[in-house]
Protein backbone atom coordinates (compact mmCIF):
# COMPACT_ATOMS: atom_id res chain seq x y z
CA UNK A 1 0.00 0.00 0.00
CA UNK A 2 1.52 3.43 -1.11
CA UNK A 3 1.00 6.27 1.00
CA UNK A 4 -0.80 9.24 -0.61
CA UNK A 5 0.42 12.45 1.60
CA UNK A 6 -3.27 12.91 2.51
CA UNK A 7 -3.28 9.30 4.24
CA UNK A 8 -0.34 10.00 6.23
CA UNK A 9 -2.20 13.22 7.15
CA UNK A 10 -4.85 11.25 8.46
CA UNK A 11 -2.72 8.56 10.03
CA UNK A 12 -1.04 11.17 12.20
CA UNK A 13 -4.33 13.22 13.26
CA UNK A 14 -6.02 9.64 14.14
CA UNK A 15 -2.55 9.21 16.06
CA UNK A 16 -2.69 12.22 17.91
CA UNK A 17 -6.19 12.01 18.73
CA UNK A 18 -5.45 8.58 20.04
CA UNK A 19 -2.92 10.03 22.46
CA UNK A 20 -4.80 12.84 23.50
CA UNK A 21 -7.17 10.08 24.37
CA UNK A 22 -5.29 8.36 26.45
CA UNK A 23 -4.51 11.26 28.26
CA UNK A 24 -7.51 12.37 28.90
CA UNK A 25 -8.60 8.83 30.11
CA UNK A 26 -5.83 8.90 32.61
CA UNK A 27 -6.40 11.73 34.08
CA UNK A 28 -9.69 10.87 34.75
CA UNK A 29 -8.25 7.69 36.24
CA UNK A 30 -5.61 9.61 38.26
CA UNK A 31 -9.01 12.26 39.50
CA UNK A 32 -11.65 9.12 40.01
CA UNK A 33 -8.63 7.24 42.13
CA UNK A 34 -8.11 10.82 44.39
CA UNK A 35 -11.92 11.04 44.72
CA UNK A 36 -12.50 7.52 45.92
CA UNK A 37 -8.87 7.90 48.31
CA UNK A 38 -10.99 11.22 49.41
CA UNK A 39 -14.26 9.50 50.46
CA UNK A 40 -12.40 6.75 51.89
CA UNK A 41 -10.68 8.99 54.08
CA UNK A 42 -13.48 10.78 55.12
CA UNK A 43 -15.47 7.63 56.00
CA UNK A 44 -12.50 6.81 58.04
CA UNK A 45 -12.89 9.99 59.81
CA UNK A 46 -16.41 9.85 60.49
CA UNK A 47 -15.69 6.47 62.26
CA UNK A 48 -12.62 7.94 64.26
CA UNK A 49 -15.24 10.74 65.10
CA UNK A 50 -18.03 8.67 66.18
CA UNK A 51 -15.77 6.45 68.31
CA UNK A 52 -14.35 9.26 70.23
CA UNK A 53 -17.54 11.39 70.63
CA UNK A 54 -19.18 8.09 71.88
CA UNK A 55 -15.73 7.88 74.12
CA UNK A 56 -15.97 10.87 75.66
CA UNK A 57 -20.06 10.53 76.49
CA UNK A 58 -19.34 7.15 77.85
CA UNK A 59 -16.04 8.64 80.12
CA UNK A 60 -16.88 12.16 80.52
CA UNK A 61 -20.10 13.17 80.35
Amino acid sequence: VKETPLFKIQKMQISHFSEKWWEIVENAAIFWNSIVTTLSDLANFMKIWKNATLYLKCNIL
